[in-house]
Protein backbone atom coordinates (compact mmCIF):
# COMPACT_ATOMS: atom_id res chain seq x y z
CA UNK A 1 0.00 0.00 0.00
CA UNK A 2 0.41 3.45 -0.29
CA UNK A 3 -0.24 6.50 1.75
CA UNK A 4 -0.21 8.84 -1.40
CA UNK A 5 -3.07 8.08 -4.35
CA UNK A 6 -3.91 7.75 -6.67
CA UNK A 7 -0.10 6.19 -7.12
CA UNK A 8 0.89 3.00 -9.25
CA UNK A 9 3.05 0.40 -7.45
CA UNK A 10 5.05 -1.79 -9.17
CA UNK A 11 6.50 -4.63 -7.75
CA UNK A 12 8.58 -7.87 -8.77
CA UNK A 13 8.80 -11.90 -6.54
CA UNK A 14 12.72 -12.64 -7.88
CA UNK A 15 14.47 -10.34 -5.76
CA UNK A 16 15.11 -7.99 -8.86
CA UNK A 17 14.33 -3.90 -7.81
CA UNK A 18 10.82 -2.97 -9.62
CA UNK A 19 11.32 -0.71 -12.58
CA UNK A 20 7.96 0.82 -14.65
CA UNK A 21 8.14 -2.41 -16.94
CA UNK A 22 7.58 -4.59 -13.67
CA UNK A 23 4.39 -5.77 -12.97
CA UNK A 24 2.02 -3.24 -11.49
CA UNK A 25 0.30 -4.41 -7.86
CA UNK A 26 -3.65 -4.54 -8.30
CA UNK A 27 -4.47 -6.83 -5.73
CA UNK A 28 -3.38 -9.82 -3.29
CA UNK A 29 -1.14 -12.29 -5.51
CA UNK A 30 0.32 -15.94 -4.59
CA UNK A 31 3.54 -16.94 -4.03
CA UNK A 32 4.44 -19.98 -6.49
CA UNK A 33 8.23 -20.52 -4.17
CA UNK A 34 10.25 -18.54 -1.47
CA UNK A 35 11.69 -15.40 -3.03
CA UNK A 36 11.88 -11.69 -2.35
CA UNK A 37 9.21 -9.20 -2.99
CA UNK A 38 10.27 -6.17 -3.69
CA UNK A 39 7.82 -2.88 -4.75
CA UNK A 40 7.92 1.14 -5.76
CA UNK A 41 5.85 3.81 -5.81
CA UNK A 42 5.58 6.15 -8.51
CA UNK A 43 3.50 8.77 -9.72
CA UNK A 44 3.83 11.91 -12.18
CA UNK A 45 5.35 14.95 -10.82
CA UNK A 46 6.77 13.15 -7.82
CA UNK A 47 10.48 11.42 -7.09
CA UNK A 48 10.04 7.62 -6.99
CA UNK A 49 9.42 5.87 -3.59
CA UNK A 50 12.30 3.98 -1.83
CA UNK A 51 12.11 0.47 -2.41
CA UNK A 52 10.41 -1.63 0.15
CA UNK A 53 11.26 -5.44 0.38
CA UNK A 54 10.17 -8.62 2.24
CA UNK A 55 11.96 -12.14 2.26
CA UNK A 56 9.42 -15.14 2.54
CA UNK A 57 10.19 -18.62 3.06
CA UNK A 58 7.90 -21.21 2.01
CA UNK A 59 7.95 -24.08 3.75
CA UNK A 60 6.41 -27.60 2.89
CA UNK A 61 4.08 -29.16 4.56
CA UNK A 62 5.16 -31.82 7.67
CA UNK A 63 4.25 -35.29 6.60
CA UNK A 64 2.12 -37.75 8.16
CA UNK A 65 2.86 -41.59 9.14
CA UNK A 66 -0.20 -43.86 8.97
CA UNK A 67 -0.26 -45.35 11.24
CA UNK A 68 1.71 -42.72 13.60
CA UNK A 69 2.99 -44.86 15.86
CA UNK A 70 2.96 -47.29 18.27
CA UNK A 71 2.86 -50.77 19.51
CA UNK A 72 1.82 -53.55 17.21
CA UNK A 73 1.96 -57.53 16.83
CA UNK A 74 3.05 -57.68 13.56
CA UNK A 75 4.48 -56.34 10.01
CA UNK A 76 3.29 -52.12 9.18
CA UNK A 77 2.62 -51.28 6.15
CA UNK A 78 3.22 -47.53 6.90
CA UNK A 79 2.11 -44.44 4.59
CA UNK A 80 3.30 -41.28 4.29
CA UNK A 81 2.37 -38.06 2.73
CA UNK A 82 2.30 -33.97 2.39
CA UNK A 83 -0.33 -32.25 2.02
CA UNK A 84 2.57 -29.59 -0.65
CA UNK A 85 1.84 -30.77 -4.11
CA UNK A 86 4.56 -32.84 -5.76
CA UNK A 87 7.01 -32.30 -2.78
CA UNK A 88 9.59 -35.17 -2.63
CA UNK A 89 9.40 -37.24 0.94
CA UNK A 90 12.77 -38.74 2.13
CA UNK A 91 12.60 -41.17 5.07
CA UNK A 92 15.05 -42.75 7.42
CA UNK A 93 14.88 -45.75 9.48
CA UNK A 94 17.39 -45.66 12.12
CA UNK A 95 16.22 -42.31 13.64
CA UNK A 96 18.65 -39.97 11.91
CA UNK A 97 17.64 -36.95 10.33
CA UNK A 98 16.46 -37.48 6.54
CA UNK A 99 18.59 -35.72 4.76
CA UNK A 100 17.42 -34.76 0.55
CA UNK A 101 19.44 -37.35 -0.43
CA UNK A 102 18.03 -39.88 2.00
CA UNK A 103 15.50 -43.09 1.26
CA UNK A 104 12.92 -41.56 -1.45
CA UNK A 105 9.42 -42.27 -0.18
CA UNK A 106 7.48 -44.26 -3.31
CA UNK A 107 5.60 -46.77 -1.30
CA UNK A 108 4.25 -47.88 2.03
CA UNK A 109 7.20 -48.53 4.17
CA UNK A 110 7.25 -52.31 5.52
CA UNK A 111 8.12 -51.66 9.54
CA UNK A 112 8.47 -55.68 10.67
CA UNK A 113 10.71 -54.95 13.24
CA UNK A 114 10.66 -52.12 16.40
CA UNK A 115 12.24 -48.48 14.73
CA UNK A 116 11.85 -45.00 14.44
CA UNK A 117 10.88 -43.87 11.56
CA UNK A 118 11.75 -40.61 10.75
CA UNK A 119 10.16 -38.49 7.36
CA UNK A 120 10.67 -34.73 5.46
CA UNK A 121 8.95 -33.13 2.71
CA UNK A 122 11.26 -31.19 0.08
CA UNK A 123 10.19 -29.27 -2.42
CA UNK A 124 12.08 -26.84 -5.19
CA UNK A 125 11.85 -23.32 -3.79
CA UNK A 126 10.84 -23.94 -0.72
CA UNK A 127 12.15 -24.98 3.06
CA UNK A 128 11.82 -28.53 3.91
CA UNK A 129 9.10 -29.00 6.51
CA UNK A 130 9.64 -29.91 9.94
CA UNK A 131 10.48 -33.67 10.59
CA UNK A 132 7.80 -36.16 11.56
CA UNK A 133 8.61 -39.04 13.79
CA UNK A 134 6.69 -42.27 14.33
CA UNK A 135 8.12 -45.02 16.89
CA UNK A 136 7.22 -48.71 16.36
CA UNK A 137 7.30 -51.25 18.65
CA UNK A 138 6.79 -54.40 16.67
CA UNK A 139 5.96 -57.57 19.22
CA UNK A 140 4.83 -60.78 18.96
CA UNK A 141 2.16 -60.25 21.39
CA UNK A 142 1.53 -59.40 24.88
CA UNK A 143 3.78 -61.24 27.45
CA UNK A 144 1.92 -63.22 30.13
CA UNK A 145 1.94 -62.26 33.66
CA UNK A 146 4.06 -64.03 35.35
CA UNK A 147 3.07 -66.43 38.15
CA UNK A 148 4.90 -66.15 41.93
CA UNK A 149 4.66 -69.62 44.00
CA UNK A 150 4.08 -70.23 46.87
CA UNK A 151 1.12 -67.34 46.47
CA UNK A 152 1.84 -63.88 49.11
CA UNK A 153 1.53 -64.89 52.52
CA UNK A 154 3.49 -66.22 56.00
CA UNK A 155 6.59 -68.74 55.03
CA UNK A 156 9.28 -69.62 57.18
CA UNK A 157 12.57 -68.17 56.77
CA UNK A 158 14.20 -69.98 53.74
CA UNK A 159 10.62 -70.63 51.91
CA UNK A 160 12.07 -71.15 48.31
CA UNK A 161 10.13 -68.88 45.66
CA UNK A 162 10.07 -69.73 41.69
CA UNK A 163 8.82 -67.37 39.19
CA UNK A 164 7.46 -68.79 36.06
CA UNK A 165 5.66 -67.10 33.06
CA UNK A 166 3.96 -68.95 30.52
CA UNK A 167 5.36 -67.20 27.74
CA UNK A 168 8.43 -68.79 25.62
CA UNK A 169 12.10 -67.52 26.11
CA UNK A 170 10.44 -65.21 28.38
CA UNK A 171 13.26 -63.38 30.47
CA UNK A 172 11.72 -62.46 33.90
CA UNK A 173 13.18 -59.35 35.93
CA UNK A 174 12.37 -58.97 39.81
CA UNK A 175 12.80 -57.03 42.67
CA UNK A 176 12.61 -57.67 46.33
CA UNK A 177 12.11 -54.01 48.02
CA UNK A 178 8.84 -53.81 46.65
CA UNK A 179 9.35 -51.38 43.66
CA UNK A 180 7.96 -52.88 39.96
CA UNK A 181 10.78 -54.44 37.85
CA UNK A 182 12.66 -52.75 34.90
CA UNK A 183 14.76 -53.83 32.56
CA UNK A 184 17.58 -52.95 34.61
CA UNK A 185 16.02 -55.30 37.49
Amino acid sequence: TSSVTPVTVYYTTDGSDPTTTSPVYSGAFTLATSGTVKARSVQAGWADSGIASAVYALQAAQPVLSPTGGAFTGTQSVTITSATPAATITYTTDGTEPTPSSTTYASAVSVSSSMTLRAVAWKTGFVGSDTRAGSYWITEGTMATPVVSPPAGTYAAGTWVSITDATANAVIRYTLDGSDPTSGS
